[in-house]
């Protein structure tokens, strides 16, 4: 199964329209190691979320938490 992280920066790059390029030269890696790491080519470490995060300007739970139990969160809360 793969990582829910690399799950979740897939998504967060395709609903930003965010390009692997520009996420691996900001968060300091090349294309080719981004590319391996999301493809499950290479091991995805703690110590690389930080630097990910930032590139992509969300917060370490977005790249942890399922989506689905994002969207049942934000339903809890408007019923409130």
């Amino acid at each position: 199964m793969k990582d829910l992280a690399v799950i979740n920066i897939k998504r967060i790059l395709r609903t930003n329209g965010t390009t692997q390029k520009f996420v691996a030269e900001k968060a300091g890696f090349t294309e080719r190691s981004f590319s391996d790491l999301l493809n499950g080519r290479k091991v995805f470490r703690s110590e690389y979320v930080p630097k990910i995060c930032k590139s992509l300007d969300c917060q370490p739970n977005d790249l942890y938490i399922p989506q689905w139990m994002k969207c049942h969160h934000i339903h809890a809360q408007n019923k409130l």
